[in-house]
């Protein structure tokens, strides 16, 4: 039986270059869409960012439900 490969090549690909390039900032962006922000957040990229300061940036929230939205953010 072949193993299936869950993680695609260009998530692997993107953890390696930001694992690669971390020195060079000071502050990481990450971009959740307000509709499904757990969802959407790479479950590895805070043991990728280390101890990076981390601004979480929901978008499209204009298209979630506020209510929901402002129970996550609390």
């Amino acid at each position: 039986m072949a193993n299936i490969q869950w993680y695609p090549g260009h998530m692997a690909k993107a953890i390696h270059q930001i694992q690669d390039n971390l020195h060079l900032v000071d502050l990481v962006f990450e971009l959740v869409d307000a509709r499904i922000p757990e969802a959407s957040r790479n479950p590895d990229i805070e043991k990728v960012i280390q101890q990076k300061p981390h601004l979480l940036i929901m978008t499209k929230k204009d298209l979630a439900d506020p209510q929901k939205t402002a129970d996550w953010v609390a």
